[in-house]
C-alpha cells in the first residue's frame, strides 16, 4: 500500500500570483459554530452562529515584496493548494490583521476572511 500523505508543502496564490509561504498554512471553510448548553434536566443542546472562512499563514519577506500593499487587499481570489492533492479557494478574500513584520526571520502573518470558500477534492 502507497503511503497516503496528510500534510506537509503548501502553495498560495493571490489573483493568480504565487507569494513565498512559510510551513503554516490554515484553512477554515466557513461553516458554523456550535456551543453547547446543559440544561438543568442535564439534556444538550446547541447554539450556533456563523464562522466566515479564512485562509491563514505566514508570508516570507523579500525586498521586493510591499508588506503595505498585501494589508490592502481586498475582494481577491485567494488559492491554497496543499501536498495531498487537495485545494481551497477563498473568493472575495480580505486582508483583516494588523501587519507586523519579525524582521529577526523575515516573516509576518496573513489572515484572509472571504465570503465563501470551495474546497476541491482529490479525484478518485
Amino acid at each position: 500500500m502507497a503511503a497516503i500523505v496528510t500534510g506537509g508543502i503548501a502553495t498560495i496564490k493571490i489573483d493568480g500570483v504565487q507569494y513565498m509561504m512559510r510551513g503554516s498554512a490554515k484553512v477554515k471553510p466557513g461553516t458554523v459554530k456550535r456551543a453547547p448548553i446543559v440544561n438543568q434536566d442535564g439534556s444538550v443542546v446547541f447554539t450556533q452562529t456563523a464562522d466566515a472562512p479564512s485562509i491563514s499563514c505566514d508570508f516570507s519577506d523579500w525586498g521586493g515584496l510591499s508588506i503595505v500593499n498585501i494589508s490592502q487587499i481586498a475582494g481577491s481570489t485567494i488559492a491554497i493548494s496543499l501536498t495531498n492533492g487537495k485545494s481551497y479557494t477563498l473568493t472575495n478574500g480580505t486582508y483583516t490583521d494588523a501587519t507586523e513584520l519579525n524582521a529577526e526571520d523575515g516573516s509576518f502573518p496573513v489572515v484572509f476572511v472571504g465570503s465563501s470558500c470551495n474546497e476541491q477534492l482529490v479525484a478518485s
